[in-house]
């Protein structure tokens, strides 16, 4: 007990201290001391007409293009379909023996990659609609996994998901814009638009944009900005988006579009500098543009806010930046 215990602070500990890119790997090898495995597959699951689908999983000593090899031979995949039915339980799978002699590529497969033993578990995120899952792997046919550690596996799960949840709301919270007006809504996706994180006035503002888009997945509009690791914004008809990718995961923040948002690209510089405080000289040095045309541009921007003065303007400007 005192050994589960210590795991347990340590878990947290670390779900406050280490990076988001750096914590699953962390918390499998807390996970490790635990309970010893060889591998180890952590992420989400989705289950289409061919069964388990794993959405860019993380990877502990377990070769990335095993994910690539599984694809051909997944609707082999018995022990999967047998978690995904059953969320919540940890299930002991001595898989040479339980795959069946006719799903010969999954054998092939699972031997190749030393899976001789898995302690596979899944819950149901009800947010997503796709299934949390964590696969471990013995790699010795003679040494299979106790009983005892297939219980233990099971209560850990829970933490394991826990930790990584609060290890993920303090980092969206470091990069979540400061002020006094609107609280941008964020979340959290890999490299190809799968969602690893969301907070729910997200996916109000989500579906609010795209009714008919999955949850699971973020628009290809969002997509493509994700998968150039480039910061950017998407003005969309009624909600605006920022995309910034740090290492391998892509933040996004969302509010609802603003009057601001419908300047143009001079317009909004003009507003920028006015709010910055400068005289009209400043900003026409600043834009290389002549004072005349500062004045029309400021002029134009008052009309399309509304406002009547600059510190009116500034106000609106406010909320529209990350």
């Amino acid at each position: 007990m005192d050994e589960l215990n210590q795991y347990l602070l340590r878990l947290y500990r670390a779900s406050r201290e280490v990076s988001l890119d750096d914590f699953p790997e962390h918390a499998l090898t807390l996970f490790n001391e635990l309970v010893p495995f060889d591998s180890a597959r952590w992420g989400t699951t989705a289950i289409d007409e061919r069964g388990a689908s794993y959405q860019t999983p993380w990877f502990y000593r377990d070769p990335p293009e095993s994910l690539q090899d599984y694809n051909e031979f997944r609707e082999q995949d018995t022990a999967a379909t047998l978690v995904l039915a059953n969320p919540d339980i940890t299930h002991n799978f001595p898989l040479a023996e339980y795959y069946p002699a006719s799903s010969g590529g999954l054998r092939s497969y699972q031997r190749r990659y030393h899976h001789e033993h898995a302690l596979i578990t899944a819950h149901l995120n009800a947010e997503t609609g796709l299934y949390d899952a964590l696969s471990a792997y013995g790699a010795s046919a003679n040494r299979p996994f106790t009983e005892a550690q297939r219980q233990l596996a099971e209560f850990v799960f829970s933490h394991l998901r826990e930790a990584l949840r609060i290890n993920q709301c303090l980092n969206i919270e470091r990069f979540r814009p400061r002020g006094d007006g609107y609280r941008w809504a964020m979340a959290i996706c890999d490299a190809g638009g799968r969602l690893r994180f969301a907070e729910p006035p997200f996916f109000e503002l989500l579906i609010q944009e795209w009714p008919h888009g999955a949850r699971q997945v973020i628009p290809s509009e969002l997509t493509q900005i994700a998968s150039s690791k480039q910061t950017a914004k998407l003005i969309g008809r009624s909600v605006v988006f920022c995309v910034k990718v740090i290492r391998n995961s892509a933040f996004i923040h969302a509010r609802p579009r603003m009057q601001a948002d419908g300047l143009s690209r001079r317009e909004l510089d003009v507003a920028r500098q006015v709010a910055a405080g400068l005289t009209h000289k400043e900003i026409a040095k600043a834009l290389n543009i002549s004072p005349a045309t500062v004045r029309h541009h400021i002029q134009a921007v008052h009309d399309h806010l509304g406002v009547h003065n600059n510190a009116e303007l500034t106000t609106k400007l406010r909320n529209i930046d990350i």
